[in-house]
């Protein structure tokens, strides 16, 4: 006769953490911003970034205008078109064939590992743009540019703020749609140029006015004579941070409520 068979009883299942979770995401996310290719990719930028900032002090009036320079080229477009880039390809990311069955398997909620993965790529990202203006600054302060010391504080604001701000928004449209670029230029047409150029308040609806409306005290005068009114630092990282979470909170239900499959790719 044989023995009696002892059943165990059934494992508990893992109580869902999202501490450990929030911590595995950035493991998998911070990392890739330091593999070799990224690191190099990002030197060569730096020194491109370096050299075009190079040569516009070297013209005429450069050391004067750089400050105003530096708003309207790299602030309120290079920035915002990067990061709005980088979020979108992130997000997309998420929602292929190989990444969904990882996804959809873990005890997270779906809106948690969009924050999680938003915080983790924003993290990286404000780190490279750190150095981008870090380059930026190296340069104008060799180059004896006029106010950019005095600027410095505002400028760094503006940068945090517009990464927080487009990077969300890459985001949505990234969980949008797989060609999120056309939204971003259709948005970027209609509202942070057509809009953005109103000479009334209803400019503010473009972040990028926001933006240059609070840097206005440090542009140079004949350029800050273009935007109507200051704006106080306060309100515009309420306004850019409330821009932030309301276009993450709308990415994060998206991707909650979509059917993410191996067939579902666009």
């Amino acid at each position: 006769m044989s023995a009696p068979v002892s059943i165990s009883p059934p494992a508990t299942a893992p109580v869902p953490s999202l501490g450990r979770a929030f911590l595995g995401v950035c493991r998998l996310t911070v990392p890739r911003f330091f593999t070799p290719t990224h690191l190099l990719a990002l030197v060569g930028a730096l020194v491109l970034v370096g050299f075009i900032a190079y040569a516009m002090l070297g013209s005429n009036g450069g050391a004067h205008d750089y400050v105003g320079w530096l708003v309207q080229v790299y602030f309120t477009f290079l920035v915002p078109v990067v990061a709005f880039l980088t979020g979108g390809g992130v997000i997309r990311d998420e929602m292929k064939p190989g990444t969904v069955d990882y996804v959809l398997t873990r005890p997270v909620p779906r809106p948690a590992f969009v924050g999680f993965k938003y915080v983790a790529h924003v993290l990286g990202t404000q780190i490279q743009f750190l150095l981008a203006l870090g380059v930026l600054f190296a340069v104008g302060t060799w180059r004896h540019a006029e106010g950019l010391t005095a600027a410095l504080p505002l400028l760094l604001l503006a940068q945090v703020l517009v990464v927080f701000a487009f990077t969300a928004f890459g985001f949505l449209c990234g969980a949008i749609v797989g060609r999120f670029v056309v939204i971003g230029v259709i948005y970027g047409a209609i509202v942070e140029i057509g809009v953005g150029h109103i000479p009334t308040q209803i400019n503010r609806l473009s972040m990028t006015q926001q933006v240059k409306s609070m840097l206005q005290p440090v542009i140079p005068t004949a350029e800050a004579a273009n935007i109507a009114s200051a704006a106080s630092p306060l309100l515009t990282t309420a306004a850019l941070l409330g821009f932030a979470l309301v276009t993450l909170a709308a990415a994060a239900t998206l991707f909650h409520l979509r059917e993410l499959s191996r067939a579902n790719e666009s």
